[in-house]
């Protein structure tokens, strides 16, 4: 599909493009964006389920593509169309009477390592004859100034949506990630079409500046391998966002499969005995294999959920065009075991590899103790030796952790939280340590 920023702004990008979905060979100028498809969706759903609940994902997956080949302006419009659609999702559960039984989460799934560092003097930049002078345009510190996307133009929106009114103002942003292919760049909204920054002009994959993708900029160097056209992931912590019914089980710092746990335990979908006890541990993963298993009885608790979900992506940065999105809806039926109905959003797009954070304090939950600002959930053991990255719980079956206790691991030698107040060492590499409690708290 064409960018939020070509089916809205720079309409002649959808000319000559030969892409009708019906097969004409003409073009698709009448294109849905994610809000349009997004409410219809739901409006399906309801219709089908019956009342008996159920789930759906609306991911805004332009943002990751966007951030790939550098573009962040078309990032930046595809992230606003994504909050956007939470917006309208909101307001149309409220209209249908379910709001308050739906639980919506926003989260992505990996970051670009994207920032924003200051701001740029286009209208300089341009006049400038050598890279050297060009980057004098940049302004950081007290040489940074407002940008003007919001100050300037005169684009306007429905009542209530944060796009730019003017796309290509002087002052624009200094912003990138710091993971790229050679590449130019000038700080401006491309207004023919998302970005190409390196080119192949050899046989094998052997990538080059592209001059034509900014030919007023200026020559970045990349760090990337030369057979790299585009940026990639980093490994940076997401947040997540949480609102409604079982909000209060995505708090703290934790790994990105618990996102999943979280949504499970809220919908009832644990597993049970035969006298109806949840066993400890019911979820289980594997950090060696980089698996996770998860048992649910569907038949025996089920809850009626309506779950939509967004995937907001931050890159740990502070600036919103950073983020890469995806959505998430749920909604299944039945008996209730939590929550009525719920909305849950959940990840793609831009985000951290294995780790979600949100709101800096670590939470532990189902009875599971959370160490070093991890947050383990639902009795998941982790495993020793395999370092955790950015705060989050490492996991794995091979370690064990007692009814629900989490284990985590981050250097020799690892242990096992066994309760509050001790800690166990268990496993260790280290023999002097094996097997003695550190009784510090």
């Amino acid at each position: 599909m064409a960018k939020w920023l070509d089916r809205n702004v720079y309409t002649q990008n959808l000319r000559n493009q030969s892409n009708s979905p019906d097969g004409n060979k003409k073009d698709a100028i009448d294109q849905p964006g994610l809000k349009e498809m997004t409410l219809k969706a739901i409006d399906i759903l309801e219709s089908r389920s019956n009342g008996t609940g159920w789930f759906m994902m609306s991911e805004a997956a332009s943002i990751d593509k966007m951030m790939h080949v550098l573009d962040y302006d078309r990032a930046l419009g595809e992230l606003l169309e994504l909050d956007d659609t939470i917006k309208a999702t909101v307001a149309k559960l409220k209209a249908m009477g379910t709001f308050n039984e739906t639980l919506i989460v926003v989260t992505a799934d990996h970051g670009h390592g994207f920032d924003v560092m200051g701001s740029v003097d286009t209208q300089y930049l341009n006049a400038q004859k050598t890279d050297r002078k060009k980057r004098d345009a940049i302004g950081t510190y007290q040489n940074s100034g407002l940008s003007q996307y919001q100050l300037t133009g005169n684009l306007t929106y429905s009542e209530g949506v944060y796009f730019p009114s003017n796309w290509d103002p002087r002052y624009t942003l200094f912003d990138g990630v710091s993971a790229n292919p050679d590449h130019r760049e000038n700080y401006q909204v491309h207004k023919d079409g998302p970005r190409v920054p390196a080119q192949n002009i050899t046989p094998a994959a052997d990538y080059y500046v592209d001059y034509k993708d900014a030919v007023t900029g200026f020559v970045v160097n990349g760090t990337l391998p030369v057979n790299n056209e585009q940026g990639v992931h980093s490994l940076t912590d997401v947040p997540v966002f949480a609102m409604g019914p079982c909000q209060e089980l995505f708090g703290g710092v934790y790994s990105s499969i618990d996102v999943f746990f979280g949504l499970a335990e809220c919908m009832g979908l644990s597993r049970v005995n035969a006298d109806g006890v949840t066993p400890a541990g019911s979820g289980s993963t594997s950090s060696k294999s980089g698996t996770t298993s998860a048992s649910a009885n569907s038949s025996s608790t089920s809850s009626k959920s309506l779950s939509q979900s967004s995937t907001a992506n931050n890159s740990s940065s502070t600036s919103s065009k950073s983020q890469s999105q995806s959505s998430t809806a749920i909604n299944s039926g039945s008996t209730s075991s939590k929550v009525g109905s719920t909305l849950s959003t959940v990840s793609s797009a831009i985000s951290q590899s294995g780790a979600a954070s949100q709101s800096g304090a670590a939470s532990s939950q189902s009875g599971a103790a959370s160490q070093s600002g991890a947050a383990s959930q639902s009795g998941v053991a982790s495993q020793s030796g395999a370092a955790s990255q950015s705060g989050a719980a490492s996991q794995s079956g091979a370690a064990s952790s007692q009814s629900g206790a989490a284990s985590q691991s981050a250097s020799a030698p690892s242990y096992s939280a066994a309760g509050y107040g001790q800690r166990v060492y268990a496993n260790s590499h280290d023999g002097e340590n094996e097997g003695q409690r550190w009784t510090g708290w």
